[in-house]
């Protein structure tokens, strides 16, 4: 039996005897244990949907919010794979710039272990809230609570809508990397 399959940055399971593998979309080292599953050509499709995901996201503007917006909106075929796998649980890190989609998310059978690294899990689009608006995916997001300088389709909103409902009822075991 394996014990963990990792999505995002590498962490020390295999320094502390835990079998693991690090999943990703592209692999970007031959390191042992950095591992892919998808094929050439999904690789190249993977590529196109964030490269158009980019685009799509780049019709939002958040002035006052400048970083990283991440729609989770294609599926990779890597939640597929990760459910016809012998690991036990799933680590989650930064699964960010399309590499699992909002609903493959939502379709993992296994257990998840999920490190936020930043705050995009329970968030819209954004990573990090707006420090001159903050709070909106408190309330949550609705057209009286969007910043007056966002203009454009309201991503943040969309995204946190398919959120809510692809994860109702989903648990997710939420970790924090400690600050250093």
């Amino acid at each position: 039996m394996r014990a963990v399959v990792q999505l995002g940055p590498r962490c020390g399971c295999t320094r502390v005897g835990v079998e693991s593998l690090f999943v990703t979309i592209k692999p970007v080292t031959h390191e042992q244990g950095v591992f892919t599953p998808l094929s050439k050509f999904q690789q190249l499709a993977a590529l196109a949907k964030r490269q158009t995901a980019i685009r799509i996201s780049a019709l939002q503007k958040t002035p006052t919010n400048q970083v990283i917006h991440s729609l989770g909106l294609f599926p990779t075929g890597l939640a597929r794979w990760i459910n016809a796998s012998d690991f036990d649980i799933v680590n989650l890190h930064w699964v960010c710039a399309e590499a699992l989609s909002i609903g493959e998310i939502a379709r993992i059978k296994k257990p998840i272990v999920w490190t936020m690294h930043d705050m995009w899990s329970f968030m819209g689009a954004e990573h990090y809230d707006d420090l001159e608006h903050p709070g909106r995916w408190k309330a949550p997001y609705t057209v009286t609570n969007r910043p007056p300088n966002y203009s454009g389709p309201d991503l943040d909103a969309r995204v946190w809508a398919r959120k809510a409902s692809a994860w109702a009822g989903k648990a997710f075991n939420l970790v924090a990397p400690l600050a250093r």
